[in-house]
């Protein structure tokens, strides 16, 4: 069950130097802080919030290569850490080898994010890479949505 409020927001610009970064048109005014989870419609994570202003805030979105965040792979016990790619997509590092991943598989939020619901769904695995000796897969991870179309966003108030 959810135990949160969400705040609506609009997408008042991307940043011009950084097309991860947008600007939303709600700050402090709405009792919006940093490292909130920035979500749409049915609970798809697409960033957190990384500057708030009196009436503005900053949203970083999940595939920047400076985002990173907790996750869980489906129902597995499976977690690890998902860091963006230069604004084309996510990658999931340090999977162990021996571990069952599959393509397709949905990767949500674990519960080690500050300030951020489990669950909450970010994507899926397009892509395993590995070699047989490696130690650890690396998984490439699509988003649900094209961050691109972008609009309205919600902003997880817990």
């Amino acid at each position: 069950k959810k135990n949160y409020t969400l705040k609506i927001a609009n997408i008042l610009s991307r940043d011009e130097l950084n097309k991860n970064i947008l600007i939303v048109d709600i700050g402090k005014n709405k009792n919006i802080k940093e490292g909130q989870a920035v979500v749409i419609s049915n609970g798809i994570i697409i960033g957190k919030v990384i500057e708030v202003n009196s009436i503005t805030s900053k949203i970083r979105l999940l595939t920047d290569k400076k985002s990173t965040l907790a996750i869980k792979i489906g129902e597995e016990s499976v977690s690890g850490i998902l860091t963006g790619s230069l604004g084309l997509g996510m990658y999931l590092e340090y999977i162990p080898q021996e571990q069952d991943i599959k393509i397709n598989n949905l990767i949500l939020t674990s519960n080690l994010n500050e300030n951020i619901p489990a669950n909450l769904l970010i994507g899926k695995i397009e892509k395993i890479e590995f070699e047989k000796d490696d130690i650890f897969k690396k998984a490439l991870i699509s988003p649900l949505i094209d961050y691109n179309t972008l609009f309205l966003v919600s902003i997880i108030n817990l």
